[in-house]
């Protein structure tokens, strides 16, 4: 094997060319990344992820891949996405701790008192997923936030997969 071949090349044990859309990302010298998304997705999809983007948006799926191949390693099942649950039920409980904390501080110091508080301040799981993603709402849709799919642009099936959002000021 060329001493000169990148970690991808080596782990699914072919020849490096010097037109190796995998070797500006995964150096020789950091075989463990590669091996992690060669086990989740396969060499071959990840060159066929790559292959299909330009050159500009190649490192962001990268880093999106890395991202969600850690997330499938840690939960098979749900990966990234199971994350956000967490994440977004974890926002939840603190919010409903908040009100408390508000309301305990209103029978205390008085009502008028209590500063004002946003209501909506939790986002729901479409503006998670379809405003972010495209950058409209600054960086929360990029790729060390979201997995693959969001940042190759595929939101419309993720969408239509997620349950519908769920109005925290109705019953």
């Amino acid at each position: 094997m060329n001493p000169t071949s990148c970690s991808a090349c080596m782990v699914m044990n072919r020849e490096c060319t010097l037109g190796c859309i995998l070797k500006p990302h995964f150096p020789s010298t950091k075989t463990g990344i590669f091996e992690r998304l060669h086990s989740v997705f396969g060499g071959d999809n990840v060159c066929k992820i790559l292959s299909n983007l330009q050159l500009s948006q190649r490192e962001n799926a990268v880093k999106a891949l890395c991202y969600e191949a850690e997330a499938r390693k840690r939960d098979p099942i749900s990966g990234y996405y199971g994350e956000l649950l967490k994440h977004q039920n974890d926002l939840k409980i603190l919010d409903e701790q908040i009100k408390r904390a508000r309301s305990e501080l209103a029978s205390i110091i008085g009502p008028d008192k209590v500063p004002p508080y946003p209501n909506n301040i939790l986002p729901t799981h479409n503006f998670l997923l379809t405003d972010h993603i495209d950058g409209r709402h600054g960086n929360a849709g990029s790729s060390t936030s979201a997995g693959p799919a969001m940042a190759l642009g595929s939101t419309s099936v993720i969408r239509d997969t997620l349950p519908p959002p769920q109005n925290q000021n109705q019953p």
